[in-house]
């Protein structure tokens, strides 16, 4: 497969995909590179199973990226494997799954970041993991947002103290 097909596959998907004025927009364009480079339709369907790789870095992009397959795909069958580099998920879909997968890979791992940043500073707050007031304090640690202390008041609360005295390490104990 050429370059040009597989541009006219990944515009295809956004017009097959898309929402509003996005689709309309990738459907004339697809229509217009189609016609000009003598690509029909039966050219760019493409729903031959194949293994794909993707890849992922940070804490918890693989269950998002699991999810997100799974969203696309329903059950599938996929392996992963890590090294001290690598850390890749293989999953048997088509072209055009891959391209939705990706996509949507790329635009929610950065508010599963951002997400993941604010988890921890509501966590924080809720499990008051700060110095007492006879210690040097950092006052900036306090500038929380509604969404943050909100989420730190719907956190459950665990007692160190407690679970040291009675040697238990169970949550709430």
């Amino acid at each position: 497969m050429n370059d040009k097909e597989q541009l006219l596959k990944k515009i295809k998907a956004l017009a097959d995909r898309g929402e509003g004025g996005e689709a309309l927009a990738a459907a004339a364009i697809l229509d217009r590179l189609m016609e000009k480079y003598h690509i029909t339709e039966a050219d760019l369907r493409d729903d031959a199973m194949e293994i794909h790789e993707f890849k992922w870095s940070k804490p918890f992009e693989d269950k998002l990226l699991d999810q997100i397959a799974y969203m696309v795909i329903g059950k599938y069958d996929a392996y992963k494997y890590t090294n001290s580099r690598a850390k890749v998920r293989l999953v048997k879909c088509t072209q055009a799954q891959r391209i939705e997968i990706t996509a949507a890979f790329d635009f929610y791992r950065e508010y599963l970041a951002e997400g993941l940043a604010r988890y921890f500073k509501a966590f924080i707050m809720a499990e008051n993991i700060m110095p007492d007031v006879t210690k040097e304090r950092d006052d900036n640690a306090s500038g929380l947002t509604f969404e943050e202390i909100a989420l730190a008041t719907m956190l459950d609360k665990h007692e160190r103290h407690a679970a040291l005295t009675d040697g238990r390490k169970e949550r709430g104990a």
